[in-house]
């Protein structure tokens, strides 16, 4: 999935859609990947008699769905500001998405036409009470982490994370119209 044409994650990850099929639910998990470098593989081929030379070995630990699409956590948001941020958001995927169904209607592709007016449709009739119950009420309660998806863009979605009561695995909510899918 992809969201302002940067790959977000992909079907490796355990996904679920919620809310009237409009939030993307994925469920984290923390991971260490890390950065050692085996000369092996640059060609090196130190002997037993040589001390390895060269730059240290390092591992990064943090939540895979995070460090896959470079995500960055900032600053938290109080209900307030998160309010003030997601409406404007929320029209701007709604517009862009109309623009779309008309490039789609101009060009023919009738059936992929159908399938995200209907989702607009969707998306009008049900996304402010998604908003409300999966959101902005729980908003407190859940502790939401924010990230800022790696175009840096002020625009752009903000991934939402929380932990689940008594999990170490975390939740991650995308808004699914501000995606596209792409399949291989």
């Amino acid at each position: 999935m992809h969201a302002e044409e940067m790959k977000l994650f992909s079907d490796a990850f355990k996904i679920e859609t919620v809310g009237e099929g409009l939030l993307i639910r994925i469920h984290g998990k923390r991971v260490t990947e890390s950065n050692d470098i085996d000369d092996s593989m640059i060609g090196g081929n130190a002997s037993a008699e040589e001390a390895a030379e060269g730059l240290d070995d390092s591992s990064v630990t943090g939540i895979d769905v995070v460090m896959k699409a470079r995500m960055t956590e900032v600053t938290p948001f109080t209900l307030k500001q998160y309010k003030k941020l997601i409406k404007p958001y929320l029209k701007r995927v709604m517009d862009t998405r109309k623009e779309e169904l008309a490039r789609l209607k101009e060009e023919g592709q009738t059936e992929k036409a159908e399938q995200l007016e209907a989702d607009l449709q969707n998306f009008k009739a049900h996304m402010p009470t998604v908003l409300e119950e999966h959101i902005l009420k729980p908003f407190e309660e859940k502790g939401f982490q924010f990230f800022q998806l790696e175009s840096n863009d002020d625009n752009a979605m903000i991934p939402l994370m929380y932990y689940p009561d008594g999990e170490t695995r975390p939740y991650m909510y995308f808004f699914k119209l501000g995606m596209k899918e792409e399949k291989f």
